[in-house]
């Protein structure tokens, strides 16, 4: 069983990712794909390839985490 550390952080177009909330991290933009079951991440049309990560890694890359 794949644990969610076990998990690649980042995923290319047409790579399977699990369900989640992704954005692309070459070129940032405002759109996120969700996919509500495993999938294939989109290309980016543009003749680049598109990397996306996970909106929660890339948000807890962002905030710094607080002590308590």
């Amino acid at each position: 069983m794949i644990g969610p550390s076990d998990e690649p952080q980042v995923y290319t177009a047409g790579q399977v990712a699990p369900p989640g909330r992704y954005v692309r991290i070459d070129m940032p933009s405002a759109v996120e794909i969700i996919l509500e079951e495993p999938g294939v991440l989109p290309a980016s049309l543009d003749g680049h390839i598109a990397v996306y990560e996970r909106v929660g890694a890339v948000r807890s890359r962002l905030v710094p985490r607080q002590r308590v």
